[in-house]
């Protein structure tokens, strides 16, 4: 049982009943019911509505991701327990606490049937915020003297209780009174959010977050859809993106740069408006690489409309309409129209960056081709089916150049936001969480320095929220004051092109990263190409398991600060990578290394080309020949040789170069990859990095014994045309100087000699 202490002596119990959302519904809502009208004046009941909503958002938020993906709703009855005529004085948002205990009760026990519940009954004041921050309130004193007389009264029927206050407000209840309520039987329980509060009176049934560990800004991460109550200021993205969905009879691509929004826009917003229309929508949203690990497109397709308009239960298996489909796209379509009604569950999947499609190679596979136009046949046969494919703007050009999909419609996002938007991303965000920016005098406030700098960046919407979490963050080891954002946190920060590389400064400072530390940082993450320039890297996990423990400890506490993420890259492995391209310009250290460093970069680039050249080169080989080789290394015998080459040809090239292979070769021995020959092989890769990168235009490098072993090499089935085209054409043209030449001068002689004879 929830009581509610609003006033200094009225005690009003809530009775919550749930109910199915409605069209047009948010996430959660929560509505007085309408028998108050009768109760209170006009404004004390549309005052206590608004409470009771904050209230109800609050309530949402305190459960798990899981349970976040479902609606609520609920009226709210109150029932003076004084049996008399109550009524609201003018901001009485004390009663914010116990609408949150009570709408979460509810959904807790008959929504979701969750176990566990509030042990005893509890009396609760405070003033709740969406985020679940409880605020503090006045008159706490004369409330707790109310609840202890109505506890004293019904003694037998209340042996103990909870009684649970603003914790900001401890203060102001005095040693008798705590005798006064341990002595009824009573707990007293100071709140800061109600998370905690949940988590103290659930205890181990309570699957949220109990610590209360919100986060009020996002940062660089994507909002999710249980981030839509606090998705703000993308509405007319979200209403063009929704009108283009919606006139679009195939699959429609959204598009839009790095950092624009484009998931958030899809999953806390597009998502929340498709289901206030409708509640029943079916929905997914999931990632390429994600899709492609699972089974690919198709499969992804199939797998989602069997749960969504139950196949399974109409006798059609996923798998046998897989392969009608690839058989032929228009039978397993007709066949999927016989057996489904058009007036089915709405379907609604999403697959998200799809530019992973183009990570590997510069054109989609066949395959994946095809399936592409399967799902456009389907799409367009269904009118209750929505697919949404969001791709990167820089990658859309190469994606429509495959002709996956046959004239598709085209949604865009723009990170050049009205003022107006800017303005509700900063300030409703802050407020939606109780936090606030400081006003220095002159009435100058930082939200308003920060909404400047927004609008006059281009592409800040991703470091925005950064800057923001940053702020929050120093806020909260301040410790006084913390839900204030003050100017000189701003300002050591560096404001907002500063942010995110003053927190990169700040991890490797932390980590005591000297310069050849911090530069083996830099290039494990960074590369340049002679045509495009540098270049974000991801880096395999088997990878960083494989660096030094400093440096591997710095990764972590990039990672753990979502400054480095976790991806999977083209090759299907969990990798990592910074979180944001515009980090080689907008972090000064980095952007300078990169600038000094330019010439080893496109040194080491021109390598790691060659030798994944000379790995395709050498599957090919093994996966024909019966004639394996034995021992070696891939990596480690590349390195070695690049070495022992440069030693001879290149003593002045630069330390780091040196530095580099060195470290190559300790990390390439703990590996076990077998390959071929290895003389064969060394000198191979020495001739290719001699012609390719080095530029020299001596052919000397390899023994007549190493060219004799190449030739065996190709002759025993490694393809020609696979080697690199350099390699190919020295091999070539040594056969041509070293035995060709030669025989046809000794042939000539001979020749010369018969005829003066």
């Amino acid at each position: 049982m929830i009581y509610i202490l609003t006033s200094t002596k009225t005690i009003l119990k809530a009775d919550v009943r749930p109910q199915e959302s409605k069209q047009g519904d948010s996430v959660a809502k929560g509505l007085l019911n309408l028998k108050l009208k009768q109760q209170l004046t006009s404004e004390a009941f549309s005052e206590q509505e608004g409470y009771l909503e904050v209230a109800a958002i609050a309530a949402y938020v305190s459960l798990n991701g899981l349970d976040q993906r479902h609606r609520y709703r609920a009226s709210v009855n109150l029932v003076s327990m004084q049996n008399e005529e109550f009524n609201f004085t003018q901001g009485s948002s004390s009663s914010g606490l116990g609408y949150a205990l009570a709408v979460f009760d509810s959904w807790w026990r008959l929504v979701i049937k969750k176990p566990g519940c509030f042990e005893h009954p509890v009396f609760a004041t405070g003033e709740v915020l969406t985020s679940g921050q409880v605020k503090p309130i006045s008159h706490l004193s004369d409330k707790i003297r109310s609840t202890c007389e109505f506890v004293s009264t019904h003694k037998p029927g209340i042996p103990q209780f909870y009684l649970c206050y603003p914790e900001q407000n401890t203060g102001d209840i005095s040693d008798v009174q705590r005798a006064e309520v341990a002595e009824l039987g009573g707990i007293l329980v100071p709140v800061i959010r109600l998370q905690s509060l949940l988590g103290t009176l659930l205890v181990d049934d309570y699957d949220g977050d109990p610590l209360g560990r919100w986060e009020p800004f996002r940062g660089l991460k994507s909002f999710n859809y249980e981030d839509s109550v606090r998705f703000f200021g993308r509405d007319d993205d979200v209403d063009r993106l929704y009108r283009d969905l919606k006139s679009t009879s195939g699959v429609l691509i959204l598009t839009g740069t790095s950092g624009s929004g484009k998931t958030s826009i899809i999953n806390a917003g597009l998502i929340p408006r498709l289901e206030s229309e409708n509640p029943d929508y079916y929905w997914s949203s999931e990632t390429f690489s994600a899709i492609s690990k699972s089974g690919g497109v198709l499969h992804y397709v199939l797998e989602q409309l069997n749960l969504a308009w139950h196949l399974k239960s109409k006798n059609i298996a996923v798998d046998d309409l897989h392969r009608q489909l690839v058989a032929s796209i228009t039978g397993g379509v007709d066949f999927l129209m016989n057996v489904v009604k058009e007036d089915t569950q709405p379907c609604f999947l999403v697959i998200d960056q799809l530019e992973e499609m183009l990570a590997s190679s510069a054109q989609a596979s066949k395959k994946i081709i095809v399936e592409f136009k399967t799902i456009q046949a389907i799409v367009e046969a269904f009118t209750s089916l929505d697919i949404l494919l969001a791709i990167k703007s820089e990658s859309l050009g190469r994606f429509l150049d495959c002709e996956a999909l046959l004239e598709p419609e085209i949604s865009s996002v723009t990170s050049r936001l009205s003022a107006e938007n800017w303005k509700a991303i900063i300030q409703q965000q802050a407020i939606f969480s109780g936090l606030s920016f400081e006003i220095k005098s002159g009435d100058a406030s930082l939200d308003d320095l920060i909404l400047s700098e927004a609008i006059h960046t281009q592409d800040s919407l991703s470091m925005l929220g950064f800057l923001l979490e940053q702020l929050y963050q120093k806020a909260i080891q301040r410790g006084s004051n913390m839900s204030l954002l003050v100017f000189s946190d701003y300002e050591q920060l560096g404001g907002l092109l500063g942010a995110v590389a003053c927190r990169a400064n700040e991890l490797l400072k932390s980590n005591g990263a000297d310069e050849g530390l911090v530069s083996e940082f830099y290039e494990l993450f960074v590369g340049q190409t002679q045509g495009s320039g540098p270049f974000i890297k991801s880096v395999p996990i088997t990878v960083i398991e494989l660096v030094r423990p400093p440096l591997r400890k710095i990764i972590k506490n990039f990672i753990d600060s979502n400054l480095l993420i976790y991806i999977e890259n083209s090759e299907h492995e969990p990798a990592v990578k910074f979180v944001h391209d515009r980090l080689l310009n907008k972090w000064p250290e980095l952007k300078e290394w990169i600038e000094q460093s330019s010439d080893y970069l496109l040194w080491r680039n021109q390598i790691d080309q060659d030798f994944y050249s000379w790995q395709i080169a050498i599957n090919t080989y093994e996966g024909n020949s019966a004639d394996k080789g034995t021992e070696g290394n891939h990596y480690y015998w590349m390195y070695v040789s690049l070495k022992l080459w440069i030693k001879l040809e290149n003593e002045d090239c630069q330390k780091k170069w040196q530095v580099y292979i060195d470290r190559k070769i300790v990390n390439a021995k703990e590996s076990s990859i077998n390959v071929i020959d290895q003389t064969s092989y060394k000198a191979v890769i020495a001739n290719v990095i001699r012609s390719d990168v080095l530029g020299n235009s001596r052919r000397d490098v390899c023994a007549d014994e190493s060219l004799l072993n190449n030739i065996s090499l190709i002759n025993k089935g490694l393809r020609f045309s696979s080697i690199n085209p350099l390699l190919r054409r020295y091999l070539t043209k040594s056969l041509v100087e070293r035995y060709i030449k030669p025989i046809g001068a000794i042939l000539i002689s001979m020749l010369l000699v018969y005829l003066w004879n």
